[in-house]
């Protein structure tokens, strides 16, 4: 680290920041001071400057640590109250932003604190590694944001024969990240390291480059060249794979090997968007000048090109004759090129081709005596900057924007033409149906992703995932001949009106198709859109349930939980997750409470929500609430979170609670139409005999419905609970071996007993044995056989009253055998499953009904029994029954 200790820059210095506002018609960059040494006060050494991927400068002074934010405003903190005695080699270097690693020396070990920017010190003491005191180790530290903001810090030994290096990742915030991996790289023994940098690859990754110099070499320049079999100076990259641990092996870019005296350093290492690849600024320094090269290689290391830079637009000589020159590349494309003899400073700016566009205006003051201590150039914005020097007014920042020929990157990569939808653009919910971004170039997919969230609240962004897939999925093709990629949208993205979404490009997600270099994507933040307020209501649905479905695992899962406790914190987890995925507030979606196995797949759990209908028309309403919930577990895999994708069914989706009514209307429809049939048969039965019990066979043909009911509901539903499996077969045997052992010994006993029912089996046995076995479903069946039912003889078998009385107690006995118990049974069956069919509500219908019936019916023959009782005077007649009437009809 070089510093400055002239005592008269001390007491002069100052700070001006200067932004260009416009680019002028002539040959000469303009540039405006919109600060003066007026807002900086003790700042009286500045000892670096680094910038934030925002357009914010940390300059970090002898006093104080200054922060210049893109919108003119500053912070300051005190500088002093991190200075620890015996500590050395102290460097500040961005992280995220709102933070900073304060980075110290203490004995032969290295140590930062992470601090923010109002000064509070967050993390302190982290050790990074083995270190010396002195202050001219080479280190670099640069922090990037892939699924998890990490950084990457390298250390180089003067002198030394390795560096190494560490990748730190932050695990939910700032406040605690987690040492990922750490290496070093041991060289040839007769080689010191001299210089170490870490830059950001074209495909967003990141890679270390590193200089080496022969030990018996000179480390300063001479007049009189020594030339050498073996290089002199070396330089090398490390390259990191895809998930930014493993690394591929060293790979040397650069060698001198054929003089001593000689120099080598890297100014600069970038992507190379025009070239597709990434490329490296040297510098040769020796005693005729300083010679500018660009070497251009791919991601693997590969070199493709190394060429001379042209010194001010000469087209004989790449020599600069200077006391001391700086480079300055732009990011996509050309550089600024100073050179500084006898303290005046002249500077050019170059297109990619090394053509001369124009002068850069430096600041007379600075142009004529000054120098520049540290330069650089905004990611945010592609705009050049320079601390620059002069001994009698102190320092200055300056900006220079980039001349428009050389500012491609409307879209953070000069290979993206065009997007689609537009920056900023303002559509209707769900009215996009792809994002497409279009090439100058042929691409091919690779494996980057793309991502998009629901931005809410703008002073502290959370950030709500949308969607997120794997450009290599098949909802993403290439179009237009391969220089266009279009992925689709599912509906539930863009749902919600008057909202702001972002999408953001993996690096990576496209490789070049000539060379297949992977190539950058586009950053958090900048590619925004915003849905449009509804110009029509929303229609108003009512409240409703809907299910999802547990996967095995997922069910597994829950059911190891021991505690209630635990169960319950897993469930509100999963509706707090879902609430958000959709988003809804979640007042409108919560558990109905019903969590249960699912009748087809037993080692499946269904669980049961309610969707809550609202009154305020501009709200989502149940319908677009349910869709979108059945889309996002659909497509589960792009748009749920891991630990929440692996646990809901994705084949199931989230049904909506079905309408018993509306799904089974034809059948509904059909019974009553015969129900109808059936009453208009009754009415006219009692036309043509009304003295006869013509509502027997109404009751026949329900007791017998009810009988097919229960068993379709053993046979088709029978272990969808399985604990009413076992008595819903008891209560069906034990109901059918008593009701036809009793109509068996009743019609024994008619024909032993009864003359007439004699005769009247004789001529109509086939009936006899029918409804023998018809009456398995209820002895009181029977009764149509005496119910003289339109008059028909057929229905006329002249029962004997003991005969009746005994259909009359048997019924009541069935009552309790099996309809009361059937009826509970199907009660119970509702009350265990979440989907219900079409069977167990018909055996449910036909149950009450037939519960019904007979309660009231025996009620009613037991007020009228007491009745007849009490106000019966005379003695009966021996052949009149003494039954009321109402029970022998």
């Amino acid at each position: 680290m070089d510093y400055l200790h002239s005592s008269k820059m001390k007491k002069s210095l100052y700070l001006t920041l200067i932004f260009v506002l416009y680019i002028s018609c002539s040959s000469v960059f303009s540039y405006e001071i919109i600060k003066t040494s007026k807002d900086v006060t003790n700042m009286e050494l500045i000892l670096d400057v680094r910038t934030y991927d925002d357009g914010t400068y940390m300059l970090y002074g002898w006093d104080k640590i200054l922060f210049v934010f893109p919108n003119d405003s500053s912070a300051e903190i005190d500088r002093e109250k991190y200075l620890r005695n015996g500590y050395n080699n102290i460097r500040t270097y961005p992280l995220t932003k709102n933070y900073f690693l304060y980075l110290y020396g203490k004995d032969f070990d290295q140590y930062g604190d992470i601090i923010d920017w109002n000064g509070n010190i967050i993390l302190n003491n982290i050790f990074f590694g083995p270190t010396n005191r002195d202050d001219n180790n080479d280190i670099d530290i640069k922090g990037i944001e892939i699924e998890k903001p990490s950084f990457l810090i390298a250390l180089g030994v003067p002198e030394g024969d390795y560096f190494y290096w560490k990748r730190f990742e932050f695990k939910n915030d700032i406040t605690s990240f987690l040492e990922v991996v750490n290496s070093s790289i041991i060289i040839d023994k007769d080689y010191m390291i001299s210089q170490v940098k870490i830059f950001n690859t074209i495909d967003g990754r990141q890679a270390i480059v590193y200089s080496t110099t022969l030990r018996n070499g000179s480390t300063s320049y001479s007049d009189a060249p020594v030339f050498y079999e073996k290089a002199t100076a070396q330089i090398s990259i490390l390259t990191f794979k895809e998930d930014l641990i493993q690394t591929f092996e060293p790979v040397i870019l650069f060698e001198i090997n054929t003089m001593l005296g000689v120099i080598l350093k890297v100014d600069e290492c970038q992507a190379s968007f025009n070239a597709q690849n990434n490329v490296c600024f040297i510098r040769i320094l020796h005693a005729n000048g300083t010679l500018y090269k660009s070497i251009l290689f791919s991601t693997a290391g590969s070199v493709i090109k190394i060429e001379n830079l042209k010194n001010f637009g000469s087209e004989n000589s790449n020599i600069i004759v200077s006391d001391e020159s700086t480079l300055i590349p732009f990011l996509y494309g050309g550089y600024i090129l100073v050179n500084s003899i006898n303290n005046i400073n002249v500077g050019y700016i170059y297109d990619e081709n090394g053509n001369n566009i124009r002068e850069l205006d430096i600041p007379e003051i600075y142009k004529n005596s000054g120098n520049i201590y540290r330069s650089g150039v905004l990611s945010i914005n592609n705009t050049a900057w320079m601390l620059l020097d002069n001994s009698s007014i102190g320092w200055s920042l300056a900006t220079f924007e980039t001349p428009q020929e050389l500012n491609k990157a409307q879209f953070q990569n000069p290979l993206i033409t065009s997007l689609i939808p537009s920056l900023n653009q303002q559509i209707n919910k769900n009215e996009i149906l792809n994002v497409k971004i279009t090439f100058s170039i042929k691409v091919i997919k690779s494996t980057g992703k793309i991502t998009i969230y629901e931005l809410k609240n703008d002073n502290q962004p959370i950030f709500n995932i949308r969607q997120t897939y794997p450009v290599m999925s098949d909802l993403c093709e290439l179009q237009d001949g391969g220089n266009a990629l279009s992925c689709q949208i599912l509906q539930s993205t863009f749902n919600r009106p008057n909202s702001n979404y972002m999408i953001v490009v993996d690096n990576g997600f496209v490789r070049s198709f000539s060379i297949e270099e992977p190539l950058s994507g586009i950053n958090k933040g900048f590619w925004k859109v915003t849905t449009n307020q509804l110009t029509e209501p929303n229609k108003i649905a009512e409240s409703t349930t809907g299910t999802l479905q547990l996967t095995t695992f997922g069910t597994s899962y829950y059911n190891n939980f021991s505690s209630s406790a635990e169960k319950d914190d897993f469930k509100n987890a999963l509706q707090n997750q879902l609430c958000d995925s959709i988003p809804i507030n979640q007042s409108r979606f919560r558990m109905s409470g019903k969590l249960l196995p699912d009748t087809r797949k037993k080692d499946q759990l269904l669980i049961e929500f309610k969707i809550l209908s609202t009154q305020d028309k501009y709200e989502p309403n149940v319908e677009s609430i349910i869709n979108d919930l059945n889309t996002i577990i659909k497509n589960k895999e792009i748009v749920l979170p891991l630990n929440l994708s692996n646990l809901i069914d994705q084949e199931y989706g989230f049904v909506q609670a079905s309408n018993i009514w509306e799904e089974n209307k034809f059948i509904l429809l059909g019974l009553g139409i015969a129900l109808l049939i059936f009453c208009l048969i009754y009415l006219w039965a009692r036309r043509r005999n009304s003295e006869g019990n013509n509502f027997a066979l109404i009751q026949a043909v329900m007791i017998w419905f009810d009988l097919t009911m229960d068993i379709l509901f053993i046979v088709k539903n029978g272990h969808d609970v399985e604990k009413l499996y076992i008595p819903s077969v008891i209560v069906l045997a034990v109901s059918i071996i008593f009701n036809v052992i009793s109509a068996f010994k009743l019609f024994t006993y008619e024909l032993k007993n009864n003359e007439k029912f004699l005769e009247w089996f004789i001529g109509n046995a086939k009936l006899a044995s029918i409804f023998t076995i018809l009456s398995s479903a209820d002895v009181g069946a029977l009764s149509i056989l005496n119910s003289r039912f339109g008059g028909f003889e057929l229905f006329n078998s002249s029962l004997s009253l003991k005969t009746q009385k005994k259909i009359f107690y048997g019924t009541t006995a069935n009552l309790f055998i099996e309809d009361i118990p059937q009826l509970t049974i199907q009660i119970l069956y509702r009350m265990n499953v979440i989907t219900y069919s079409t069977i167990p509500l018909l055996s449910l219908i036909t149950s009450s009904i037939l519960v019904a019936s007979d309660v009231l019916s025996r009620t009613y023959n037991l007020i009228s029994g007491l009745y007849f009782i009490h106000k019966k005077k005379e003695p009966k007649d021996s052949n009149e029954s003494d039954l009321p009437e109402v029970l022998i009809d």
